[in-house]
């Protein structure tokens, strides 16, 4: 083994704490593409890592339940626009960290997908995580609740997108018109009706 390699090692043992059967029950992934290599190898276990599991049998419980999870996230991709695309173990970091970790539904997901790529044909996985992390910061966590949040902001930009209208400005709703419309509905209880009269 090279140098760089042997460092590699002492990472995932030292550091990230794997055991010698642990890394080569790892090692089988890596016999699904063309060229293993360590570098491949090390993503696997960086987000094994990252999803805390160490031991061999644990690692051997995710890759089996990973396959069926891997159909999902193939559908997520291709709901971003990717229609061949296989995933990676980031995506399926994310997915599990999605479902396992914030008990976020399939459904959910797809409905960030939907979100993701609204005025575009393609949109990103972290776009979708990034939606999914605000969604379970405001305590969304099942579709019902956030088709709700969705439908009350597609009303409050409509709202906006009227008054502005109104007063001759043509332009996209900003965040800050949003705070400002807030401001007056909410802090200053001012009607919709009246702001449009304004």
């Amino acid at each position: 083994p090279s140098r760089a390699e042997l460092d590699l090692y002492k990472k995932w043992q030292d550091l990230w704490g794997f055991s010698l059967n642990a890394i080569l029950e790892s090692c089988k992934e890596t016999t699904k593409i063309q060229s293993p290599n360590m570098a491949y190898l090390d993503k696997i276990l960086e987000s094994l890592y990252k999803l805390g599991l160490s031991s061999q049998r644990e690692i051997k419980e995710y890759f089996v339940s990973r396959d069926s999870i891997n159909d999902k996230i193939k559908d997520v991709l291709f709901n971003l626009g990717y229609k061949n695309r296989a995933p990676t173990p980031e995506h399926q970091a994310l997915y599990i960290k999605w479902t396992n970790n914030w008990q976020m539904d399939h459904d959910v997901i797809l409905l960030a997908c939907k979100q993701a790529i609204r005025k575009k044909t393609r949109g990103s996985i972290k776009e979708v995580d990034q939606l999914l992390t605000r969604w379970k910061e405001r305590g969304f966590v099942d579709s019902k609740d956030i088709v709700d949040y969705l439908n009350h902001r597609r009303i409050l930009i409509n709202e906006i997108q009227a008054v502005l209208e109104r007063a001759g400005d043509n332009r996209q709703v900003t965040l800050a018109d949003q705070k400002m419309f807030l401001k007056w509905t909410e802090e200053w209880n001012l009607s919709y009706e009246l702001i449009l009269l304004a």
